[in-house]
């Protein structure tokens, strides 16, 4: 898969290979609408013998237009990660645009006439919902209006699941509620966070439930604070587990947030190697326990959740 970053405005002297089914939208998470799109786009550019190419953003336009808190800047996918996605998926070629105040000045005729006419995109696919500006004036309806039928327009209906759209928003919500099995449900996958093994306490050795402690980046999203049933895919093995996010609130009130996982029957020194975290279910919410006893009682209890979701799951 090719990626091409690009800045606005573009080189004048800058070619592309063309024509090709093109795919837009940011796509964070790259969720089951996601998919649906990108995959239109891909049967359209298998039956014209067409590569299939997608445009999307270094980061979320949000950045440019609004004042994010520190939670509100992270992303369900980090860029990393979609591209590999991406390429898992068929794509062949990633436009990748910054996002720029500069760039987002563009009238709609002018990003038609300024991206997808020099890109020779013959089809452009994305979800009925995507805008590409001002909700009211670039919008999917409108855009065959800047095209003037140099391009073919095609807009994907919004998928529903579990009674309501499919979205990213609505993902980041139920992430935010620590609906994990519902948040797989609409991604179509498990979630998941990649981080790196680092030494931490080794508090939970000595309550006789050793974690490996996972340091993650601080632009991804994660479940709510809580206790979880997941798996944890390292060296390419996966690995059952229950896994903590939350400020070990029984040893302090002034702990950072870490994600501590409790493999089950795992015995190996993992520090320094990169582990990816599934989320499957939440257990329950973090509890300050008055003293080390209480939490290992409950521990036990969340052992026996977490075996069984294993059990039933096979």
């Amino acid at each position: 898969m090719q990626v091409i970053h690009l800045h606005h405005p573009l080189n004048p002297k800058l070619k592309f290979k063309g024509p090709v089914v093109l795919a837009m939208g940011f796509f964070d998470g790259l969720h089951l609408g996601h998919r649906q799109v990108i995959m239109t786009a891909k049967k359209i550019a298998q039956k014209k013998h067409m590569p299939l190419a997608l445009l999307t953003y270094n980061h979320s336009p949000k950045v440019v237009y609004q004042r994010l808190n520190d939670h509100n800047r992270r992303y369900l996918t980090l860029n990393k990660m979609k591209l590999q996605i991406l390429k898992r998926w068929g794509v062949q070629i990633v436009y990748m645009i910054d996002y720029t105040y500069s760039f987002q000045s563009q009238t709609p005729q002018q990003f038609v006439d300024n991206y997808l006419i020099r890109f020779k995109a013959n089809t452009v696919v994305a979800g009925s919902n995507h805008t590409y500006g001002p909700k009211d004036t670039a919008n999917m309806m409108l855009l065959p209006k800047y095209t003037r039928n140099r391009i073919n327009v095609v807009s994907v209906p919004c998928l529903i699941v579990a009674g309501g759209r499919v979205s990213s928003t609505r993902i980041r919500k139920c992430l935010d509620d620590g609906q994990v099995a519902l948040t797989d449900k609409l991604l179509g996958r498990p979630f998941q966070t990649v981080g790196t093994v680092v030494r931490g306490y080794q508090r939970g050795r000595k309550l006789g439930f050793p974690t490996i402690n996972v340091a993650y980046d601080e632009y991804q999203w994660l479940p709510k604070i809580g206790v979880y049933v997941t798996s944890v895919i390292i060296n390419h093995h996966c690995y059952e587990g229950m896994a903590s996010i939350g400020h070990n609130v029984t040893f302090g009130n002034h702990n950072p947030i870490t994600i501590e996982i409790n493999l089950l029957n795992f015995h190996q020194n993992v520090y320094g190697e990169t582990v990816k975290i599934n989320w499957l279910k939440e257990i329950r919410d973090q509890i300050k326990f008055s003293d080390a006893d209480g939490l290992i009682k409950q521990m036990r209890k969340d052992q026996v959740v977490t075996h069984q979701y294993f059990s039933n799951n096979k």
